[in-house]
């Protein structure tokens, strides 16, 4: 969002002094840890008429700032991408894919909460995950979903490996697509090479580097497979990937049937949003 005064209350302010509406749908919040912070997107929030949270972790957040009035929960927008089948297939081999989504959490280049320690376990960890699914007779592929940073983290992760890792060619939104739809199982950490794995139905185990992704697994039914990046560790991974597997078929039977709810769920929460927001005042 910038700094306090900037978007959204900005936007906001000069909208309702043009009177024209606002709509906040399906955002998220939080950590709001300054008073500035908190008192800026508490403003903006109370000019808006209409408000939506994607899930009940970012609702929390802003009941806690004191605005008051419906606070509505519905999923991320991205749900709403119409994604048409991949103009072009990924290669594919006799052994299961794997699909593997890191991220430089507390990389000094990139988070900014950075901690070499923690980088360097989440390396070391991934890497021996990798190498522990090779062995096990999965092809491990690599996929990047922030195409600026994400490709370094994926070289030391495969630096450390003892066995081989290929990495996918991302550089649009269309490769992403083709790269999940040729993967039998996703290992994610980014919070959307989560939700873009489940929007194309793939079984997922999330590592949760914030609370959004877990609350994301949970709306899809998905909790017990998401696991906290503070307590990875490789047992915890292999652990979750085994009960994982055991239920992959289940698993994507049922996102068949949860992420056409979700569109509906925004498909209604559009109707309801524009049909206010067109009220005459």
């Amino acid at each position: 969002m910038g700094r306090a005064v900037g978007v959204p209350f900005k936007w906001s302010l000069l909208a309702r002094a043009s009177g024209t509406r606002v709509a906040f749908l399906s955002v998220g919040a939080g950590p709001l840890e300054t008073p500035l912070g908190k008192f800026f997107v508490r403003q903006a929030l109370r000019l808006a008429g209409y408000r939506s949270f994607r899930d009940d972790d970012a609702r929390r957040c802003i009941m806690r700032l004191g605005v008051v009035g419906e606070l509505a929960v519905v999923p991320d927008l991205a749900f709403s991408l119409t994604v048409d089948a991949p103009h072009r297939s990924v290669p594919r081999t006799e052994r299961r894919i794997v699909g593997i989504n890191p991220m430089p959490v507390f990389d000094d280049t990139y988070y900014p909460e950075h901690d070499p320690r923690v980088y360097g376990h989440y390396v070391r960890t991934l890497a021996a995950f990798a190498d522990w699914l090779v062995e096990r007779g999965y092809d491990v592929r690599f996929f990047a979903t922030q195409l600026l940073v994400d490709h370094q983290v994926i070289d030391d992760v495969r630096h450390v490996m003892k066995h081989d890792g290929t990495q996918a060619s991302v550089r649009s939104f269309d490769d992403l697509v083709a790269v999940i739809d040729g993967l039998d199982l996703v290992v994610a950490t980014r919070y959307h090479g989560t939700l873009f794995s489940l929007m194309r139905r793939k079984p997922v185990l999330s590592i949760a580097y914030h609370r959004k992704s877990i609350e994301l697994m949970a709306q899809m039914g998905l909790a017990e497979y998401a696991v906290d990046i503070e307590l990875v560790t490789l047992e915890r991974l292999q652990d979750r990937f085994l009960a994982l597997t055991a239920q992959a078929a289940c698993v994507t039977e049922a996102l068949g049937r949860r992420v056409p709810a979700v569109r509906a769920a925004l498909d209604t929460q559009y109707a309801r949003a524009f049909g206010l927001l067109e009220a005459v005042s």
